[in-house]
């Protein structure tokens, strides 16, 4: 289970200003995936820009959602999401290019690195095992 970012057409260059549309979600699939599906009837090339391991995906997603309301998602009021254009759909936001890295930066206070130690504690194991 994982909770990703996806911006719909290309990235700005990093420093441009230019807005981003962009959708913060979670999935129980690959964000690979779960944004193939989405592709459908959408004539701009989605792209996974981040994406996070994460126990309770929706849980993580509603803080984000929540952490980033002024630049739309759920929590936004209706009239800020009409001024923002991410009236398309509830977990759609429209960043500055520059509050990107603010986006990924959160995300990664809310990775699950559990199974990051258990690979870590497992080759440490085995180095140990091979020195013996």
């Amino acid at each position: 289970m994982s909770v990703y970012l996806v911006v719909n057409g290309s990235m700005p260059e990093e420093g441009s200003e230019d807005t981003v549309r962009a959708k913060i979600g979670c999935t129980t699939v690959s964000a690979d995936s779960r944004v193939a599906s989405m592709q459908t009837g959408n004539p701009e090339k989605l792209y996974v820009v981040y994406e996070i391991p994460a126990i309770a995906p929706y849980e993580v997603e509603g803080k984000l959602h929540q952490k980033f309301s002024a630049f739309g998602g759920p929590f936004a009021a209706p009239d800020n999401r009409t001024a923002l254009d991410v009236d398309g759909g509830h977990e759609w936001f429209a960043f500055p290019r520059s509050e990107i890295d603010r986006v990924i930066k959160a995300m990664d206070s809310y990775a699950d690195i559990s199974s990051v130690k258990q690979d870590l504690a497992a080759a440490n194991l085995a180095a140990s095992a091979a020195l013996a």
